[in-house]
């Protein structure tokens, strides 16, 4: 008995004191909350992810390991999408269905670029928008309802208008957009919009970065491409489609996350600090509380220096096209040119380093630069 009344009395103590800590009594009156209103987010739910570059830096394979770009990823690989971004945000829960495409457009079509296909194109094809919703959709699709385990589809800016590859056929047959084939592209973004509603998912749109922030013609050589949209085409490319996105689809989800931009060096894509910048901003916009992302921190310090062919070492299409060039020249046996191709990769490499002592920066900074921006 008396155990019993023992334990009662800790017990009694205990949710006093705990009572106390909370600071309230038993008279206290909850707060009033009338008129706040809270976001409330899914936590668990992934955000699905579609687009071009902005979205992925990786270009897609199909089946028989064919793909557009010849598979190449932007920046060999050395660029943080958006996608990945979202992934990393300390606030959210790395759930990401990505299926952008680096390098695709609202429409199905291959690669044309004559630097790699010579005036031909891949055999391989970018998916268009609606396909990537699609993939996007089904992977979060439950078997036994049918619901989507989705609220949020972030659309990313395509190539379309963008530049010379951007058209499905050779660049040399390419024709810059007129109006009427920006309100084209409108339509286009506002179709997978709507699609993505039907669903019972929020699309997100944002502006293209300030063309203040971005460097066309410097896109235009890292890429090798023949032409790109010039300056004022890509002012008035924002502001058709996405005027016409606002007006025509105000249920959708704007955000405007590459308001501050800097681009990695390759004229067009976002550095680490601008990509994980806007994924906080898309973030903290559907609810999440998120902290602060520094714009200009990243190392941006480059080992300036082209090879015996003029290609700039800083265009990842340059050094594949080198690449594709002295392929044609090599002969002999197989032995031989093996030795040849491992021998002229350390002699470039040898010389980079050569050029950024030349430079006064040490070889880990050179490392970082070896594959340069898509």
């Amino acid at each position: 008995m008396r155990k019993l009344l023992l334990s009662a009395f800790i017990l009694l103590n205990v949710m006093q004191v705990a009572h106390a800590h909370r600071g309230g009594s038993d008279n206290e009156e909850a707060p009033d909350n009338t008129g706040t209103e809270e976001t409330v987010v899914n936590n668990n739910q992934p955000i699905l992810v579609i687009g071009a570059s902005f979205g992925s830096g990786n270009t897609p394979f199909d089946s028989g390991l064919s793909a557009p770009l010849l598979g190449l990823a932007v920046a060999g690989g050395n660029y943080l999408s958006l996608g990945d971004a979202l992934v990393r945000a300390p606030s959210h829960n790395g759930r990401v269905i990505n299926e952008a495409q680096a390098g695709s457009t609202t429409f199905a079509r291959p690669s044309c670029r004559d630097a790699l296909y010579a005036g031909a194109c891949s055999t391989a094809e970018f998916n268009s928008y609606e396909t990537q919703l699609t993939r996007a959709a089904s992977r979060v699709r439950s078997l036994s309802t049918g619901a989507y385990n989705a609220e949020y589809v972030i659309i990313t800016a395509p190539n379309d208008c963008l530049h010379s590859d951007a058209f499905g056929r050779p660049e040399s047959e390419a024709i810059r957009c007129d109006m009427e084939d920006m309100y084209d592209l409108a339509d286009r973004l506002m179709q997978v919009g709507e699609l993505a509603l039907s669903m019972g998912l929020m699309p997100v749109f944002a502006d293209y970065p300030p063309v203040e922030s971005i460097d066309l013609e410097l896109f235009r050589q890292s890429s090798l491409l023949t032409w790109t949209i010039t300056e004022s085409d890509y002012s008035l490319l924002n502001e058709t489609v996405m005027g016409t996105l606002r007006a025509e689809l105000p249920e959708a989800t704007f955000i405007n996350y590459f308001e501050t931009y800097e681009q990695l060096g390759d004229g067009i894509h976002p550095t680490d600090a601008t990509s994980a910048n806007a994924a906080n901003i898309i973030l903290q916009e559907i609810g999440y509380a998120v902290e602060p992302v520094v714009i200009g921190d990243d190392n941006d310090d480059t080992c300036e220096a082209s090879d015996d062919h003029g290609h700039d070492r800083h265009s990842w299409f340059g050094k594949l096209s080198k690449f594709i060039n002295d392929s044609k020249h090599k002969h002999g046996k197989k032995k031989h040119k093996k030795h040849g191709k491992h021998k002229g990769h350390h002699s470039h490499h040898d010389h980079s380093h050569d050029d950024c002592e030349d430079d006064h920066q040490n070889d880990d900074d050179c490392d970082d630069e070896i594959f340069q921006p898509l």
